[in-house]
């Protein structure tokens, strides 16, 4: 107990917050591109050269220079992950407009989660869950077309929210959505076709058997009165950050 000065004014009572009952599940977010050396991040890595005193590179892995998309590779991790708390990872996710001359379009980086973790024998043990990372990349737009989000909702019901290890609260498959900014862009900020667009991704969840989607916005893409037009746009499940540098940005390095 606190030792009190006569004079000293009472303490301020401290809030009381309600804490839910059940257990608490860590999800942790994964970023797919440590596969094949020559495509991934790894090059980075190896390559790394020290730029000052004291710095220590190149850094070496633990487990050496290893190709996720491998189900072996992939059940490790999930192994160490069960082992220490972890529930869930949520794998940044990509989807483009169909391939073009200019970019390949489609898919990005899913190999690690279709081929190394949903084929991993262990892959009950941890579940998985989706961040729509729809940012640009390259010349490849997250602002795809009304047509594109459509393909890829039908997608993302039948290939991964019925997988039996897909992450779900209170039996709705959770899923996130980075940008919320660029989501609109599809719609050309048209609030009624945005929501419009949401209920159909809710009905395709629910015609799956599902009770409903539980949507996760990050708030990097809820910015001014988007944060406000997001919510009358549809039902917010929940909302999250994903790194602490898009809220404080860095003064120097």
């Amino acid at each position: 107990m606190a030792c009190k000065n006569k004079d000293s004014q009472p303490e301020k009572e401290e809030p009381q917050v309600d804490i839910p009952e059940g257990k608490v599940q860590v999800g942790v977010y994964y970023f797919p591109n440590w596969g094949p050396v020559f495509r991934s991040e790894w090059p980075l890595i190896r390559d790394a050269k020290p730029r000052f005193t004291g710095h220590k590179q190149p850094k070496k892995p633990l487990w050496s220079f290893e190709n996720e998309e491998d189900p072996a590779v992939m059940a490790k991790k999930i192994d160490v992950a069960s082992q220490h708390g972890v529930d869930a990872f949520i794998f940044c996710w990509y989807y483009f407009d169909p391939p073009t001359l200019e970019h390949p379009g489609g898919k990005y980086l899913s190999e690690a989660l279709e081929n190394g973790f949903m084929q991993a024998p262990n892959a009950g043990d941890v579940s998985f869950a989706l961040m729509w990372a729809n940012h640009d990349v390259g010349e490849m737009k997250g602002a795809i077309q009304p047509e594109t989000f459509e393909e890829m909702t039908d997608y993302i019901v039948e290939r991964y929210f019925k997988h039996p290890a897909y992450w779900k609260v209170d039996g709705c498959p959770y899923f996130s959505i980075y940008e919320f900014d660029t989501f609109l862009k599809i719609f050309n900020g048209n609030v009624a076709s945005a929501r419009h667009a949401l209920e159909r991704f809710r009905e395709k969840v629910k015609a799956a058997g599902f009770p409903d989607l539980h949507l996760n916005l990050v708030l990097w893409g809820l910015k001014g009165e988007l944060l406000t037009k997001a919510f009358e746009i549809t039902t917010v499940n929940s909302t999250t950050s994903y790194v602490w540098i898009h809220h404080n940005a860095l003064q120097g390095f």
